[in-house]
């Protein structure tokens, strides 16, 4: 389940910025809530992945948000 959830991290981190580009921040937002909770359904750790994307989903800038998101691909579990 771990290595299903660190592909789901790299996963996100890579899609999110492309998908949402051109999108405002409280669309980016969302899409990024989606994708989270998709994840989580197919069996990724929830606990992991909300800790994870909580910086970008508290973001208050777009800058934020896209920069949290692919330092989310650094992230690890202690």
């Amino acid at each position: 389940m771990f290595n299903q959830t660190e592909k789901s991290i790299a996963q996100i981190a890579e899609y999110i910025p492309r998908a949402c580009r051109d999108m405002k921040l409280k669309e980016a937002k969302a899409r990024l809530a989606t994708k989270i909770a998709l994840y989580i359904n197919d069996g990724s750790d929830a606990e992991v992945l909300n800790a994870t994307f909580a910086r970008a989903l508290n973001s208050h800038t777009r800058e934020d948000f896209f920069s949290n998101v692919s330092a989310s691909i650094d992230y690890k579990v202690s």
